[in-house]
């Protein structure tokens, strides 16, 4: 973290530095909770309230595709609730955070995760500190 924010490059996301105006753009519909189209073998696809993912083996892929047959080998059903949560796990992976009004549902455990250090506001939003980053998954786990 010192040595690549000392050089300029901002910590956007808990897995990701860039230089500023430099972030990728690949993953930020996952951060953000928004549908995405995976193409190619092992791709996750996220729309509406589905969630699959395509055949690792790139053959396999290849002849269901020639076949004109599926190439899902994963498939689930996203609710309402589901949603959020990995909205607010994601969300907080990156440095703008979330909505603090979203966070309401987990008041309690939102409390222990302030108490600890982990989180920090940032206007009407709430991203994890530096500390909080150190420990995003146990963070994430709150939204499980």
């Amino acid at each position: 973290m010192d040595t690549l924010e000392a050089a300029g490059y901002a910590h956007y996301e808990i897995s990701n530095y860039a230089l500023p105006g430099r972030e990728s753009q690949h993953n930020a519909a996952y951060w953000r909770g928004a549908d995405y189209l995976g193409i190619g073998p092992s791709a996750f696809s996220t729309c509406g309230g589905q969630r699959w993912q395509n055949v690792p083996d790139s053959g396999e892929y290849t002849r269901r595709i020639f076949a004109g047959n599926p190439v899902a080998a994963f498939e689930e059903k996203l609710d309402s609730d589901l949603k959020q949560r990995e909205k607010m796990m994601f969300g907080l992976r990156t440095d703008r955070g979330v909505s603090r009004d979203a966070l309401a549902p987990w008041h309690e455990q939102m409390r222990t995760l302030w108490e600890l250090g982990f989180l920090r506001e940032q206007g009407d939003r709430v991203a994890l500190t530096r500390r909080g980053k150190m420990m995003a998954d146990s963070v994430a786990a709150v939204f499980a």
